[in-house]
């Protein structure tokens, strides 16, 4: 699953049309789905972190009776861009293979590290790090409800909401979601009845 082309037929990719609203009572199956923008990771204002890489897959099951169940799969890579002041560590400036060791030590020491493996290279002073992640399965079961149109899903890890916009046998989603260590993306979705 990557970003772009209309998921089949519905028109935007990648869940990125205009909210509509629509029924959404059906099992959609994710077919698109790309994250949009950057988010800034903790103790480094000036690092950029690039979520474009990570996909999703999976379905989500919306029933009449304002119930749905869900099972995600989220997947990809992640790119971090240091600067090199944020390279500094105790008056010491770490390279890029110090970095590379890092990244795969960590994925390697902490079973339940969401990095499977990782690596950096130079990039104008700093360090560009791509990490690829574990592909992580989520299943979550709640109560949904809409209004114009935005979809609100309460589950086990609270309330998400998106804009959304039912079109032919396609469900567009356009909200955040979660990622690893404790950030947020913005996100499309396009999901197939």
């Amino acid at each position: 699953m990557s970003c772009g082309g209309d998921g089949g037929g519905g028109g935007g990719g990648c869940g990125m049309v205009a909210g509509c609203g629509g029924s959404v009572v059906a099992n959609w199956q994710v077919v698109e789905s790309c994250g949009n923008g950057s988010v800034t990771p903790e103790g480094c204002p000036t690092a950029t972190v690039d979520t474009t890489g990570i996909t999703y897959g999976g379905n989500i099951n919306m029933q009449a009776n304002m119930t749905f169940s869900s099972t995600l799969t989220m997947g990809g890579s992640i790119k971090l861009t240091y600067p090199k002041m944020c390279l500094m560590q105790g008056g010491v400036t770490l390279s890029c293979a110090d970095l590379t060791t890092a990244l795969q030590s960590g994925a390697m020491m902490d079973p339940d590290s969401p990095i499977q493996s990782g690596s950096c290279a130079a990039a104008g002073d700093g360090c560009a790090c791509t990490m690829t992640l574990k592909p992580q399965s989520m299943s979550e079961t709640g109560t949904y409800m809409t209004s114009g149109n935005v979809l609100s899903m309460d589950g086990a890890s609270g309330m998400e909401m998106f804009d959304y916009c039912v079109k032919g046998s396609n469900l567009h989603l356009r909200g955040s979601m979660p990622l690893p260590m404790g950030m947020t993306m913005s996100t499309g979705m396009v999901l197939k009845k």
